[in-house]
């Protein structure tokens, strides 16, 4: 009998991915938003669960799901810390416990961003509270002597027409004529989520553990990325007009000032896959094709 994996947060954006890229052997969860999906609160519910709805034999536990974004995060470090730390820890310690290895997504906001090319072996210097609660996590499992991932994302994109996958969000803006400002000084490593979610899966199924930097391996600004996407619309209708300015990331007016310079180095997760992320001009080319031939 195939061992089953247990995607916490399937109902998110990664999660969802993840989920369809574990194919047969994938249980998801759900909280808000359970459709389809095993109720799941990562506040009370126990692990033992997730192992019961994969029929005793659980060989991952992915933690996809939190309190994800950095905004509610340092509005609310009190109450998302519960979610992203306290929370968190219960369910990989009973994942633990339960024979089951858990993999933690966490961000590249783990590190100080004033630099940028970050490898696995850098030191953590989060400057903002979800890069802390993050860190803290990581921290708990490195002192672990259980098998564990941790896996770093950077941006997440995508071309659904949706405020989470960026690049679908941009397409949505610029097809209803509205004006797209860019931060020109914020550096990440972006990747699809559907690459994103292969590449989880194929740590889980390679029996890999450790830090894993899974994010794209060309650092491009957020405003450059969104040029991209100018271009390719130019190429497929030259008709189009598009009001796309460059703009400061910490002038947009957050609660905490965020890291500007976060790519990843992603060698490791490089030479571990037998197969290449999709680039960024072919999903803004896709993206241009898809809404505005």
């Amino acid at each position: 009998m195939t061992e089953k994996a247990a995607v916490i947060g399937a109902s998110g954006y990664v999660g969802r991915y993840l989920l369809s890229a574990l194919g047969p052997r994938g249980i998801g969860t759900g909280h808000a938003r359970a459709d389809n999906l095993i109720p799941f609160d990562i506040a009370a519910d126990p692990v033992q669960r997730l192992v019961d709805a994969a029929g005793g034999r659980l060989s991952h536990v992915f933690l996809a799901g939190g309190a994800t974004n950095p905004e509610r995060c340092a509005r609310a470090p009190g109450a998302t810390r519960i979610i992203n730390v306290a929370n968190t820890i219960r369910v990989m310690k009973e994942a633990m416990d339960k024979g089951a290895t858990p993999v933690f997504l966490s961000t590249d906001y783990v590190f100080r961003g004033d630099a940028g090319g970050y490898r696995e072996a850098g030191t953590p210097d989060p400057t903002t509270e979800y890069g802390r609660q993050k860190a803290e996590v990581e921290a708990w499992m490195k002192d672990s002597d259980q098998s564990w991932i941790i896996a770093r994302l950077s941006k997440v994109v995508g071309l659904e027409l949706d405020a989470q996958s960026v690049i679908g969000q941009w397409a949505a803006e610029m097809n209803a004529g509205k004006p797209t400002r860019s931060a020109d000084d914020q550096i990440f490593s972006p990747a699809w989520a559907q690459d994103i979610g292969r590449a989880l899966a194929a740590l889980a199924d390679g029996g890999q553990t450790g830090v894993w930097h899974v994010a794209g391996p060309a650092p491009v600004s957020r405003y450059d990325l969104a040029r991209l996407l100018v271009d390719e619309i130019a190429r497929v209708n030259p008709s189009a007009r598009i009001d796309l300015s460059p703009c400061k990331l910490n002038d947009i007016g957050f609660a905490e000032t965020r890291p500007l310079k976060t790519w990843l180095n992603t060698e490791k997760l490089q030479a571990f896959l037998p197969w290449k992320f999709r680039t960024m001009q072919d999903l803004c080319a896709e993206a241009a094709r898809r809404y505005f031939t």
